[in-house]
């Protein structure tokens, strides 16, 4: 039976062709039926229902694709977060070392492992197309997932700052996102000033920040940036975002985005001022 899904409370659920509900609303994202089974997001992360909604593949994964030929891409939780392969029952059948990873079709999936992208078969073995090796590749998803992290650390710049004589980003919250990717967002900062780093690297420098008994109590015409997902689907998430030592101290505004035509629209829920 074919089922489509629908929005209610924020949450998805499912209803069949007559549009009678089959399966309540209690996921925070849930894709379409492919071979049985469709992939939906709780609080403990990505999992698979059948078409009864019953959870076939526990929700332990950071995201999970759709089935194709017996096979569907997932996404680690663990560092560095890396994309395997599971089967419809659960079991990892090729292991999750790959940056990106898509469906497979007659036999072949295309990945990208170490930067090489390329394909591989249903035995994870490899083979690299004719772009060979970039060190700095950034998957498309990890794309989404770095404009997202921007989007939200702009805004709170925006409400407060304490000027814009350097950007000092706390590359340490940007879970998700490898190296490449947070250089995209260091690169990207520069539309808010010439001069944009790392914190660890300068949070003792006394040239950017003043200091009281050995803590930061505010910067020097600059601003340290942040940003923390809460949830997270591809099209739609929750993330806060800091811009500390400014005027007021810091501003942390907490919002809810949605991906319209390639580009994250933020609504600011409540700002939270320290």
């Amino acid at each position: 039976m074919v089922r489509s899904q629908f929005l209610s409370s924020n949450l998805y659920g499912y209803i069949n062709k007559k549009g009678i509900l089959v399966i309540k609303p209690q996921f925070f994202f849930a894709s379409q039926f492919s071979e049985g089974l469709a992939a939906v997001r709780t609080n403990s992360g990505f999992g698979y229902i059948d078409k009864s909604g019953r959870m076939i593949v526990a929700p332990r994964y950071q995201f999970g694709k759709q089935f194709s030929e017996g096979l569907a891409a997932v996404r680690s939780f663990s560092y560095p977060w890396k994309w395997g392969y599971i089967n419809d029952e659960g079991t990892m059948v090729i292991a999750p070392k790959y940056d990106d990873a898509g469906s497979f079709k007659n036999g072949k999936a295309w990945v990208v492992l170490d930067g090489r992208q390329g394909s591989i078969d249903k035995n994870g073995r490899f083979v690299p197309d004719k772009f060979g090796y970039s060190p700095n590749y950034i998957s498309p998803s990890e794309h989404l997932m770095a404009d997202l992290y921007l989007a939200a650390m702009k805004e709170a710049y925006k409400i407060d700052n304490g000027g814009n004589g350097f950007i000092a980003v706390d590359t340490d919250t940007l879970y998700g996102l490898g190296p490449a990717g947070k250089q995209k967002i260091m690169n990207e900062l520069k539309s808010l000033s010439p001069n944009v780093y790392e914190y660890g690297t300068i949070k003792n420098d006394k040239t950017k920040f003043q200091f009281k008994d050995g803590i930061i109590v505010s910067t020097i015409n600059g601003a340290v940036l942040s940003a923390t997902i809460n949830s997270y689907t591809g099209e739609t998430a929750t993330i806060s975002a800091a811009s500390w030592f400014g005027n007021l101290g810091a501003a942390i505004p907490i919002m809810e985005a949605s991906l319209e035509n390639g580009v994250w629209k933020l609504r600011v829920k409540r700002v939270a001022m320290v």
